[in-house]
């Protein structure tokens, strides 16, 4: 049974991109160089553009005090935890494929052809033993041969008969298994592509857009680190 090791695969791949979403940073060794808009703004009516995790402003889309309409990009920001964890949960579906590929197109039916020979060899081998048991038996009764061989013979007999049972019943099995790997295998791959869908989502989050009209005025620049909640602009309302 292959479900133990199945289990500790599946427990390698998940990446631990729902830890990272739930507040799990880093601490960078580049300090921020931080943007202050120099322009005059009504903070009461202003909603302030802020990171979701922590991370880098990858490049500025409006320059400071411009009038943005509701839904235009900010600015766009990138998070170190996030990328690595792209990497890893691709990674992670590329070896579930290969895998899939080689136990389902090369390893199982090799193992369905060692199956198949080990049922015929039985299979030959008890018909072999019968026979065996049957011309004793024809000579023990024609006098030919002692009787006292019969019971050696029959024990050989239920034994090859036991084995090629045993190897008809684990052929019979097989498509069953392979069904049971195949279905294995995709929730696997199933698991990993909601954890790419949730990093997927989150690095759309990283794209800062404009929640309405309004002027908009630069906390960070381009390069500056800003931890998680960090404003990277605000954005005013105008009366």
């Amino acid at each position: 049974d292959d479900a133990p090791s199945n289990g500790s695969n599946r427990r390698a791949f998940i990446t631990g991109a729902s830890l990272l979403l739930a507040g799990v940073g880093f601490n960078p060794s580049v300090e921020a160089t931080q943007f202050v808009s120099t322009n005059s703004l009504d903070l009461g009516n202003t909603i302030p553009i802020l990171i979701p995790l922590d991370g880098y402003v990858s490049t500025i889309h409006v320059v400071d005090g411009a009038i943005v309409k509701s839904g235009d990009l900010i600015a766009v920001t990138e998070s170190i935890d996030l990328n690595r964890a792209m990497i890893q949960v691709n990674t992670a579906i590329a070896l579930v494929d290969n895998n899939s590929e080689f136990m389902l197109g090369e390893y199982m039916p090799c193992v369905k052809t060692l199956l198949e020979i080990n049922e015929s060899t039985n299979r030959q081998f008890e018909e072999k033993t019968r026979f065996i048991l049957n011309s004793v038996k024809e000579m023990a009764n024609s006098g030919m041969r002692d009787t006292f061989e019969i019971p050696a013979r029959e024990l050989s007999v239920l034994r090859a008969e036991g084995e090629s049972r045993r190897s008809k019943r684990i052929l019979a099995a097989y498509d069953q298994e392979v069904e049971q790997l195949k279905f294995r295998l995709n929730t696997l791959k199933q698991a990993l592509q909601n954890e790419l869908k949730i990093v997927q989502d989150m690095q759309n989050r990283m794209r800062l857009t404009a929640p309405f009209s309004g002027v908009a005025h630069l906390m960070a620049g381009v390069g500056s680190f800003v931890p998680k909640g960090g404003y990277v602009a605000l954005l005013e309302i105008k009366k």
